[in-house]
C-alpha cells in the first residue's frame, strides 16, 4: 500500500512516540482540587494537598473509597518552547516571523498593525537587546471558559490560548497560529496563577535566557527570546486573571478606586445605537483606507463619545449607565496604545471554542479528547507544509482569488475570476449580443488608441464643430478602420467577435466576493447587489463634462464571451436610475429604489469592474432600500492594494453622533448632572472620563 521503505506505525502507542519527538504531545500535571497547589516540583510525591489537606487522588465520599493513582484533578500542558522552534522549521513560516520588520509598510499616524502601537515601541525601548533580533516573539495570552457539556452535567473547561503578533494582519489571527497551551478542568476562579505556573515558567524562561532555535529560512541558529505584550479576555474573565474588581463600587479596570458610581436598584434594558455606532465606527477606523486608523481621528472620536454620554445622561436614569457603558470611555485609549481592535477582539477565540467543543468525543473526558485532537493536527498540519498540492489545516483556502470548481465548459482560459457553478451554453439575441461586444471593446487597453484617434480624425475634419456635436458623432460610430500591418493578435481576434454560443454562469468569485445572479439567491444570503465606479459623459449643446458617478445594480445574468484565444466575463445588471432613483439621507447613508430602473441600453459591465453591495429595505419607506458596502474577503490583497471608494471602512459622517447644542455649552450646570467628581478643571468632553 506504502512505497517501498515507508512503514506505517504498528500502534498507536508508537505514533503518539512519533509525536512527541518531534515537539508535540502534552503534559499531564496533577492538581488539588481547591487549586492550591500543582503536584509538581517540590510537591511531586505528595499525596496530599499542603494548604488544605484534601487527597490527591479521586474520593468517592458516598463509599468512602480512595481510588489511588486516579488523580482528583488534571492539568493539561502542551509546551510551548517545542512548539516556537518547530515554527521556524518551515522556510514560509521563518520568512513570515519576520514581516513586522521586513516588509510592513510605515506610515506616520497610521496604526494598521501591532507593530505600529505605543506599546510594541515600549518594549523596543525598555529591551533593545529584544529589539535587535527580528524573529523574537511577541505574544498575546487569552483565556476563556467554555461548556463541553460532561456527560449529562455541564462541565467548564478554560482553554489557555497564545497568539503571535509578528506574523502579518491576515495571519495574526488564524487557527493556525492560535496555539493551545493550558486546558484548565472547572472554574479556576481567583487561584488561576496557580494553574497558570508551567506557562509562566516557560515564558519566563524564554524571556530571560531565549532557546537555541534553528531558523531554516536563513540557515541559521539563532537565540529566540518572547515577551508577551498582553491579554485577551472578556471582561469577567479580565476580573479573573488581574484579580481586579471588575463589577460593583469599583468596577473600571482602568479607573481603579477612582470610578465614580451611584447605587441603584433599579435597572432598566439598554438601547444604546449611538454607543454601537461608535464603537464600529472605532473598530473600522476613521480613515477611508482598509484596516487602518488614523491616531490624529481617535481625540475627535473620542470627544463625540462624550458629548454622546452627557446627551444621554440629560434623558437616562443612572441605572443605565452601569461599567459597560462607562467601559466604551476608554476605547480610543486602548487604540491608541495597542493598534486596531480586531488584533485583541475575542471573536477568533470564541470561534476556537466552537472548534475546541467539537474535539470532544467522549464526554467522560473531554480534556484527553481536546488535546489529542489539538496534537494531532498540528503534527499533521505541520508535514503538510512539506508536501506538494496540500492545503493546510488550519487556514482556509481563498475561494475569491482564481480558485473554484469549474463544471461543464473548460474555464482555464477565463481572465479574470471563477466560475463556482455549472456552465450552460446558450443562445441570446442579436441587440443583446452586439451590445456585450461593443463594451468590451470600449474597455480594452488596445482598442483606446483606434477610439482616440477616430476623435483627432472627427476634428481633423471638423475643426469649426463644437465639442459636443463631436462627441455625438463619435458615440454613433461603431466601426473603426486600421491598417492590417498595425494591429496586433488580440485586436486581430477581438476584431472577429466572440462567438455565438455565449456561456452563462448563476456563481462567480472575483475581486474577493462571490457573485450570484437574482434567480440564484436563496432566503438567507443576498449576493446579487452590484455597485461600479464609471465616468459619465454630460453633452449639452456647446458643453461636454465628464463626471465619476456610482451606480448601484441587481446582478440578473453571468456571461462569458469566448474570443477564441482568451474568454472575457460579464456582468448583466438591471441598474437604479441615478437621476431619481438614488438618494442620500441626513445621516449619510445611500438609498436606493431598486424598482426604479434606468440604463436600460447600457446593462453590461466587465465582472473585474463589480464590487458588490448589500441591499436593506428601509425601515421608514419600504420602497426605498439602504446601500452597504461589503468588505472584501481576499484580504491580503486589499491590504497591499486599497480601493478608496469600496474599503471596508465606515466612512466619517458628523451626523451619526449628535451634537451638543451651542445654548447647551453657554448654560453649565442647566441640564447636565453636577454630581460627577472626575476630571475636576477638564473641559465637557473629558469631565465623563476621568482621564
Amino acid at each position: 500500500m506504502l512505497p517501498e521503505g515507508n512503514e506505517m506505525y504498528r500502534s498507536t502507542y508508537e505514533a503518539k512516540k512519533a509525536f512527541k519527538a518531534m515537539g508535540s504531545g502534552y503534559t499531564k500535571i496533577h492538581a488539588c482540587v481547591n487549586n492550591c497547589i500543582l503536584y509538581r516540583k517540590e510537591y511531586t510525591d505528595m499525596v496530599a494537598c499542603a494548604t488544605c489537606g484534601k487527597s490527591r487522588w479521586k474520593v468517592v465520599e458516598q463509599k468512602n473509597k480512595i481510588y489511588n493513582n486516579i488523580p482528583a484533578k488534571c492539568l493539561w500542558y502542551l509546551p510551548i518552547i517545542t512548539r516556537f522552534k518547530r515554527l521556524f522549521q518551515s522556510k514560509t513560516t521563518a520568512k513570515d516571523l519576520t514581516w513586522h520588520a521586513t516588509e510592513r509598510m510605515v506610515d506616520v499616524g497610521v496604526l494598521s498593525h501591532p507593530a505600529d502601537s505605543p506599546a510594541w515601541a515600549a518594549i523596543n525601548d525598555k529591551y533593545p537587546d529584544f529589539a535587535s533580533e527580528l524573529r523574537n516573539l511577541r505574544l498575546g495570552i487569552s483565556a476563556n471558559g467554555v461548556d463541553v457539556n460532561r456527560g449529562n452535567r455541564s462541565h467548564s473547561v478554560w482553554p489557555v490560548l497564545t497568539v503571535i503578533y509578528n506574523l502579518p494582519p491576515w495571519l495574526c489571527m488564524k487557527r493556525k497560529f492560535i496555539m493551545l497551551s493550558l486546558l484548565i478542568s472547572g472554574t479556576p476562579g481567583n487561584d488561576i496563577d496557580v494553574l497558570l505556573a508551567p506557562l509562566i515558567d516557560d515564558l519566563q524562561l524564554l524571556f530571560d535566557f531565549g532557546v537555541e532555535t534553528y531558523n531554516a529560512y536563513a540557515q541559521e541558529h539563532f537565540k529566540l527570546h518572547v515577551v508577551v505584550l498582553w491579554t485577551i479576555n472578556d471582561y469577567p474573565a479580565l476580573g479573573t486573571l488581574s484579580g481586579c474588581p471588575y463589577s460593583g463600587f469599583q468596577g473600571c479596570a482602568v479607573c481603579g478606586e477612582d470610578t465614580h458610581c451611584i447605587n441603584s436598584l433599579n435597572r432598566i434594558s439598554r438601547v444604546m445605537m449611538v454607543i454601537e455606532d461608535f464603537y464600529h465606527m472605532i473598530t473600522r477606523s476613521e480613515d477611508k483606507r482598509s484596516k487602518e486608523i488614523i491616531v490624529d481621528e481617535l481625540d475627535k472620536l473620542q470627544e463625540e463619545l462624550c458629548v454622546t454620554l452627557c446627551l444621554l445622561d440629560k434623558h437616562f436614569p443612572p441605572s443605565v449607565f452601569d461599567v459597560m457603558i462607562h467601559l466604551t470611555v476608554h476605547l480610543t485609549r486602548e487604540v491608541k496604545l495597542c493598534g486596531p481592535i480586531f488584533f485583541r477582539w475575542m471573536y477568533p477565540f470564541e470561534r476556537y471554542m466552537k472548534v475546541i467543543k467539537g474535539n470532544v468525543r467522549n464526554k467522560n473526558r473531554p480534556e484527553e479528547c481536546i488535546a489529542e485532537k489539538n496534537v494531532a493536527e498540528e503534527t499533521i498540519e505541520f508535514f503538510s507544509q512539506f508536501l506538494k498540492r496540500v492545503d493546510n489545516v488550519d487556514i482556509p483556502p481563498n475561494n475569491h482569488n482564481n480558485c473554484g470548481i469549474h463544471k461543464g465548459v473548460d474555464s482555464s482560459s477565463i481572465t479574470d475570476g471563477t466560475p463556482i457553478s455549472a456552465a450552460k451554453l446558450v443562445e441570446v439575441s442579436a441587440e443583446l449580443f452586439s451590445k456585450a461586444h461593443f463594451f468590451v471593446l470600449q474597455n480594452t487597453s488596445e482598442v483606446l488608441p483606434y477610439i482616440k484617434r477616430h476623435m483627432e480624425f472627427l476634428e481633423h475634419i471638423h475643426p469649426t464643430k463644437q465639442n459636443a456635436h463631436l462627441e455625438q458623432e463619435h458615440s454613433r460610430e461603431r466601426e473603426l478602420g486600421a491598417c492590417r500591418e498595425t494591429i496586433t493578435e488580440t485586436m486581430r481576434w477581438i476584431s472577429h467577435g466572440p462567438n455565438k454560443n455565449i456561456i452563462k454562469y448563476d456563481v462567480y468569485a472575483i475581486n474577493g466576493y462571490t457573485f450570484r445572479t437574482k434567480a440564484r439567491e436563496g432566503k438567507v444570503y443576498q449576493n446579487s447587489g452590484v455597485s461600479v465606479v464609471a465616468t459619465d459623459t454630460h453633452i449639452s449643446k456647446e458643453v461636454v463634462t465628464y463626471a465619476k458617478n456610482t451606480y448601484y445594480g441587481v446582478l440578473q445574468e453571468i456571461w462569458v464571451l469566448d474570443y477564441h484565444f482568451k474568454r472575457i466575463p460579464i456582468f448583466m445588471c438591471d441598474w437604479v436610475d441615478n437621476r431619481k432613483g438614488v438618494k442620500r439621507d441626513k445621516f449619510g447613508y445611500t438609498l436606493v429604489e431598486l424598482k426604479r430602473l434606468g440604463h436600460k441600453g447600457d446593462p453590461f459591465i466587465l465582472a473585474s469592474q463589480a464590487q458588490q453591495v448589500f441591499y436593506v429595505t428601509d425601515p421608514l419607506d419600504q420602497k426605498m432600500s439602504i446601500v452597504f458596502k461589503t468588505p472584501p474577503k481576499n484580504y491580503k490583497d486589499t491590504y497591499e492594494d486599497v480601493d478608496e471608494e469600496f474599503s471596508t471602512i465606515v466612512p466619517h459622517n458628523d451626523n451619526i453622533l449628535p451634537r451638543v447644542d451651542t445654548l447647551d455649552l453657554q448654560k453649565e450646570n442647566d441640564y447636565f448632572r453636577n454630581d460627577c467628581h472626575e476630571g475636576k478643571g477638564q473641559n465637557l468632553s473629558t469631565s465623563l472620563c476621568g482621564e
